[in-house]
């Protein structure tokens, strides 16, 4: 995303009371220095002293400034942006989207409330409360069954573990190194969930299926487990 939103982008208008309140919308026009825009279930009179932020985009590319309310007119409320246009997200890696009852805690105080957990990535997680929690650290548990599903190896990163050794420089590819490996015996990998994938050190370096097991790296948590997480383009 740019410097700065644009018209048909989406956004929401937080009013910054101890009990905030936000309203969802779709940006109408940008000036300079002010903003336009449309929202749902707009209230019938605005705060004209309130403190307000405005967020455009959507999430991962978000941008993010304070506002003063300028006008109504209709439908359409205009606002005057304080200061630059800032960017929301802090995370790049890909979001999952859930819907997970939870309860939110300050790590340093006693502040606890209920909320919904709507995404997870490698980097984080959102959650939505109806206030802002207490502090500058949270905890989030999780306090609903969380059902546990069987995910087989093979997906679209359509390879196996000696392959992501290769790549990760694990291993140098020496035959020696994979020939003990029964689906590359048999010509077809086993340890792709039964599909039936030809073993890429059958193939050639530069054939399709090496192509897509490269959009993959395997990355090191925190914890000091291993996964794979998808390039960035």
């Amino acid at each position: 995303m740019n410097g700065a939103p644009i018209p048909g982008m989406p956004v929401v208008v937080v009013l910054r009371t101890p009990k905030p309140v936000q309203w969802q919308g779709e940006v109408v026009a940008v000036r300079e220095t002010s903003l336009a825009v449309r929202v749902k279930n707009a209230p019938e009179s605005w705060d004209p002293n309130g403190p307000y932020v405005v967020i455009c985009g959507t999430p991962g590319s978000r941008l993010t400034a304070q506002a003063h309310l300028v006008a109504r007119n209709g439908e359409v409320t205009a606002f005057k942006v304080l200061g630059n246009w800032k960017p929301l997200d802090l995370r790049r890696d890909q979001r999952f989207a859930t819907d997970l009852r939870v309860e939110v805690r300050s790590v340093l105080g006693s502040s606890r409330q209920q909320g919904r957990l709507i995404d997870v990535s490698l980097g984080g997680a959102a959650a939505v409360v109806e206030s802002r929690p207490g502090g500058s650290q949270v905890e989030i548990g999780i306090v609903e069954a969380v059902p546990i599903v069987s995910v087989p190896w093979f997906d679209n990163r359509q390879t196996c573990k000696v392959v992501h050794d290769y790549l990760a420089g694990a291993i140098e590819g020496r035959f020696e190194e994979y020939h003990g490996c029964s689906g590359y015996a048999a010509g077809v990998c086993r340890g792709t969930g039964g599909a039936g994938l030809l073993c890429l050190f059958h193939e050639t370096d530069k054939s399709l299926a090496w192509g897509l097991a490269r959009q993959w790296q395997r990355v090191r948590l925190a914890d000091g487990m291993t996964a794979l997480q998808q390039r960035k383009q």
